[in-house]
């Protein structure tokens, strides 16, 4: 995708059969299919087909009297959840992030985390917001463990991430660990520290990068795909 000058193919053999001759073929093929798999001597390429996703049997349950926890939630997502959350019912919503709300909102960016925020609570939601790495699982324990035991946490939504823009022949490793850290190794602190509470939901977000790709965002491409 960063280089349209390079004509770059994938192709998934099939593990039972080897046709080198079927392989060749594939690479000099004049056709743009760029994803294709080999299964049982029938060439195959990627399409995206709709997907009817069944309505769950119970929908989700929102206690008014619980704790919704919300990463990445002064995020564009993350804001857009606690909306949500709120007008279903939710009271109390504990929105982190790597930074917290800016003390004087300077960039239109932090009057509009600061808006959303003081709108939610003159709508009589309790909103904590607290400045916490999601992937420092000492600093996620002790968060959780301010929790009062009469509004227990009911919820959790994975919305943090970490955007970088940069081509793939310049990005460092480094680079790559600090994209998938938020998303990745923050969704496993998450997991550890909440899988023996009684949670009505455990949400992670991906991104449709994750699916379509998208140039400069190799890092945070593959970890979408990484997470789920």
């Amino acid at each position: 995708m960063e280089h349209l000058e390079l004509r770059v193919r994938l192709l998934d053999l099939d593990p039972t059969q080897h046709d080198l001759a079927a392989v060749a073929r594939d690479l000099v093929s004049p056709d743009r299919e760029d994803l294709v798999a080999w299964r049982a001597g029938r060439r195959r390429a990627a399409r995206l087909v709709p997907l009817v996703v069944p309505a769950p049997a119970e929908p989700l349950r929102i206690d008014p009297d619980g704790t919704w926890l919300v990463t990445g939630g002064l995020g564009g997502v993350g804001l857009q959840l606690a909306r949500w959350l709120a007008e279903r019912g939710a009271r109390h919503l504990l929105l982190t992030g790597r930074h917290g709300l800016a003390a004087a909102p300077a960039t239109p960016q932090e009057r509009e985390r600061t808006a959303v925020v003081e709108a939610l609570r003159a709508a009589d939601v309790a909103v904590e917001v607290v400045a916490v790495d999601v992937a420092d699982e000492p600093a996620m324990q002790a968060l959780l463990a301010t929790i009062p035991a009469d509004r227990p946490l009911r919820g959790v939504f994975h919305a943090a991430g970490v955007t970088h823009f940069e081509p793939l022949a310049t990005t460092s490793p480094a680079t790559v660990h600090a994209v998938l850290r938020a998303k990745v190794a923050g969704a496993r602190v998450l997991d550890r520290l909440t899988r023996d509470l009684d949670l009505g939901a455990f949400v992670c977000f991906s991104s449709a990068a994750a699916t379509w790709g998208a140039a400069g965002l190799a890092p945070y491409t593959a970890t979408y795909k990484a997470s789920f």
